[in-house]
């Protein structure tokens, strides 16, 4: 495996920033945001039918991650960032939060706040169980190296919770196969351009792999077939938002699926 070393100019603080933008080390964090994500949040209709128990959530919450330097490239750039305590309140204000007995929930995190999503997973009645970590590659098993000052970050994490019996085959597949690891692409535009926070069809193939339905994701911003989707972005339908956006996630995907061959092939 080799590495890239030019910094992409693109990458945000969610790459790698390892300086904590407010200072604080503990959750929950004190500083309350400017606008709440889930305050014009619009009716959004349900694949599914009525009020469903959902065996199994995702999510990527707004954390408060303004970035560093004098240039404005966080995530405030894209949409309203909020603490840790208004996210849980969102999402149990929400009226979709309303998740079966027996459940797993998937939550992605930057370093930074990795305090607060284990404190927030606990708040919504979850245990932790592990991590999933997202390591971005392109062509060739290259890393993609984006920013940090103590380490440049080259991954995503994502925590995996859950709730009663988390092995029950109400809700968990019986695959044995599945690696804490995935190695896929940054999901770009059609200019080449990367997508701010948008995450790799990967890592929903290796959550449908484990996690059985009916599923949801909060904080969307694409939908997905198959899934109901929450929030102020979020599309009306679990459907990709344009053809375009389609077409990109199956490239990512084709590449995704390429770099795991390769990657066998090696070894």
């Amino acid at each position: 495996m080799t590495f890239a070393g030019s910094v992409n100019p693109e990458a945000s603080s969610e790459a790698g920033n390892d300086a904590r933008p407010d200072g604080a080390g503990s959750c929950p964090t004190p500083e309350a945001p400017s606008s709440p994500q889930g305050a014009r949040v619009p009716a959004q209709q349900s694949i599914f039918g009525g009020e469903t128990l959902y065996r199994c959530a995702l999510m990527d919450p707004p954390w408060l991650e303004r970035g560093g330097g004098k240039s404005v490239r966080g995530a405030q750039r894209h949409y309203p960032l909020m603490d840790v305590q208004s996210i849980r309140r969102t999402i149990l204000d929400s009226g979709k939060w309303t998740m079966a007995e027996d459940a797993h929930l998937y939550m992605w995190v930057t370093d930074n706040f990795l305090e607060d999503a284990l404190w927030l997973m606990g708040e919504l009645g979850f245990r932790y169980i592990r991590t999933i970590q997202w390591v971005k590659v392109a062509p060739g098993l290259t890393l993609e190296i984006g920013i940090g000052q103590y380490a440049r970050g080259a991954h995503e994490m994502m925590l995996l919770g859950v709730r009663g019996k988390g092995l029950d085959p109400a809700v968990c597949t019986d695959r044995r196969d599945l690696p804490s690891v995935l190695l896929a692409p940054t999901p770009r535009d059609e200019k080449g351009r990367r997508i701010h926070s948008r995450k790799p069809p990967a890592s929903y193939d290796w959550i449908e792999a484990r996690s059985k339905g009916p599923r949801i994701e909060f904080f969307a911003r694409i939908g997905r077939p198959g899934w109901d989707v929450w929030g102020n972005q979020a599309p009306q339908l679990s459907t990709p938002e344009h053809p375009a956006a389609l077409e990109a996630l199956e490239v990512s995907a084709e590449t995704s699926n390429l770099l795991l061959d390769q990657l066998t092939e090696d070894e």
